[in-house]
């Protein structure tokens, strides 16, 4: 099971449950905007590997574990950390979801914004600024060294931690 935390601009969108259940994956939720289109970034606390699922409409939240955990295997194979044997972890582990008001975790919720500040940055002169935000997102997102990580990216602390468990 996943602990998804949402900020206050995802909280109206899902159910949120009030009684936390203990979990390893904990990940934190976030509505943007982009071209005027709503997007959601889903941010690993332990790895910060990222999940960008961009025009998103109301309907679309009433499956949401199934989006988040298509949209996990998709980036996983988009990162090239994806075997077929993690499958059975990772559907044990991360096709149910909650959803939980945001809990503050600032080291977390830091490089989720810097993390959409270089989205923002890499679509500021492009023309379709969403097409430019899927596919920062899909190659080159969890490429970025992380400070507070000793400078390994999202992609390398995920293929590690999954390499622990399959």
């Amino acid at each position: 099971m996943v602990n998804i935390f949402c900020t206050k601009k995802l909280e109206p969108f899902v159910k949120i449950d009030n009684i936390i259940q203990e979990t390893l994956n904990q990940w934190n939720a976030h509505l943007v905007y982009f071209d005027g289109k709503k997007c959601l970034y889903f941010i690993d606390k332990k790895t910060l590997y990222s999940i960008f699922i961009a025009n998103i409409v109301k309907k679309d939240l009433e499956n949401i574990e199934n989006l988040f955990f298509n949209s996990l295997i998709q980036q996983l194979k988009n990162d090239k950390i994806y075997k077929p044997e993690m499958n059975n972890y990772l559907i044990e582990n991360f096709q149910t979801i909650k959803f939980y008001k945001t809990y503050n975790d600032q080291k977390t919720l830091g490089t989720l914004r810097d993390n959409l500040n270089h989205l923002k940055s890499h679509c500021k002169y492009k023309d379709n600024k969403l097409l430019a935000a899927l596919e920062f997102a899909k190659f080159s997102m969890n490429e970025i060294p992380i400070g507070i990580r000793n400078f390994y990216n999202a992609k390398n602390l995920m293929e590690e931690e999954l390499k622990k468990h399959t």
